[in-house]
């Protein structure tokens, strides 16, 4: 497809978007959540974690852990969960994209686990 055509594509996809705007409250939360599902089972899963697309979704929603997985696969999920909340909010605001903010975003991902890490070797 040429990139005429694609743009026609994008623009027509656009307007059937705005269309369905305003979304209500809960509309909105039920696609966030779903969305923030799908990327912390998704980039989690990329990086070798165990947890199934239902153990991460137990996880996140209730707070169960799955049976028989490594515990260090639940911190990543936790971690990478609490990033993703606070760079939802983060984009709300008007923070600039700075080398400080990637690295505080690749801090709380990783916490869980460094938290887990140091109580093992005291």
């Amino acid at each position: 497809m040429a990139i005429p055509e694609l743009i026609q594509q994008a623009d027509a996809l656009k307007a059937e978007l705005d269309q369905l705007r305003p979304l209500d409250e809960t509309q909105e939360a039920r696609i966030w959540q779903q969305f923030r599902l799908w990327w912390n089972y998704h980039s989690n899963s990329i990086e070798g974690n165990s947890l199934t697309y239902g153990e991460t979704k137990l996880l996140i929603l209730h707070g169960l852990t799955a049976d028989g997985k490594p515990l260090r696969h639940h911190f990543e999920v936790v971690g990478h969960n609490e990033a993703l909340k606070w760079l939802l909010d983060v984009v709300k605001g008007d923070y600039p994209l700075t080398e400080q903010f990637i690295r505080e975003l690749h801090k709380m991902i990783l916490k869980e686990w460094k938290l887990l890490i140091s109580k093992r070797r005291r």
